[in-house]
């Protein structure tokens, strides 16, 4: 969990069980979330680690979240507009 202090209040990003389980409430998996992208079984478990604006994307509509809210930290001083994408 990274753990930042802007304007004396903490930002923290959303913790990686967290995330899984409020999947997990949805009936998703990481699994099923990659392979449903086309991708392999795991791949999407690297944006819960680090950095992946696509993998990320895919989370958090998954969660019907911006992945602004899930890792804040990672985006609190990105000048780019995030658009939805599309699982069809």
């Amino acid at each position: 969990m990274k753990l930042t202090n802007t304007e004396n209040h903490a930002v923290t990003d959303m913790l990686r069980l967290d995330i899984v389980c409020s999947l997990h409430k949805k009936g998703l998996t990481i699994k099923s979330l990659s392979l449903k992208a086309g991708y392999a079984a795991g791949t999407l478990s690297k944006a819960l680690d680090r950095p992946w604006t696509k993998g990320e994307r895919i989370i958090a509509e998954a969660l019907e979240m911006k992945p602004q809210d899930i890792w804040p930290t990672r985006y609190e001083n990105s000048r780019y507009e995030l658009q939805p994408i599309s699982m069809c």
